[in-house]
């Protein structure tokens, strides 16, 4: 998403360029303020699009060094669907040792994604757990996200049991935590043998 702000951010700054270099300078700083204003807009415009392609250049860097780190840890983790080398790279450095959480429901509630109950009477709810690595949970969350937009039949099932969207997404969440407990348990025996 970035890479496409930048790059549409990109083409209208060259279009701005292509058409200030239609007119001559000279003439519009003489003739009037307006040129100055002209000049300067010239410069700024240029000096944006330089950082843009400069930072589009730093995120193809940093992607290339992600994906480099998690091919080294040779994780199975990318496996699951809507988890690429950056969430890897997030739930790789923010898990460390997974045999420090004895089960997927420890793992769960340190990525916040074991739901707190919230129920009031007869209504059996639960909320959003707001403790827990943030970071980790966002990358639940985006693998999350990524399988609801490719029809996840998961989600689709809960929502036919007739959970609300949230809820829907919630228990998404918890059953991708379980997976990559799973996936990181299993990477570890490979590890060791």
């Amino acid at each position: 998403m970035d890479r496409l702000h930048f790059r549409s951010d990109a083409r209208q700054c060259e279009r701005l360029l292509d058409w200030a270099d239609r007119f001559d300078e000279r003439s519009w700083a003489i003739e009037s303020a307006a040129g100055l204003g002209h000049l300067l807009s010239q410069q700024l415009a240029r000096e944006h699009l330089a950082d843009m392609r400069r930072l589009d250049c730093d995120l193809d860097e940093l992607r290339a060094r992600m994906t480099a780190a998690v091919t080294a840890a040779d994780t199975t983790v990318t496996d699951i669907f809507g988890i690429g080398p950056i969430a890897a790279c997030l739930i790789l450095g923010h898990t460390g040792d997974v045999g420090r959480f004895a089960t997927a429901d420890r793992y769960a509630s340190y990525n916040a994604t074991a739901p707190i109950e919230a129920s009031s009477g007869p209504t059996v709810r639960h909320r959003l757990n707001q403790r827990g690595n943030r970071q980790l949970n966002h990358a639940m969350h985006i693998a999350a996200i990524v399988q609801v937009r490719f029809a996840s039949p998961y989600y689709q099932r809960k929502i036919a049991e007739g959970k609300r969207p949230k809820e829907a997404m919630r228990s998404l969440e918890r059953r991708i935590s379980d997976n990559v407990y799973r996936h990181l348990i299993d990477d570890a025996a490979r590890h060791r043998a």
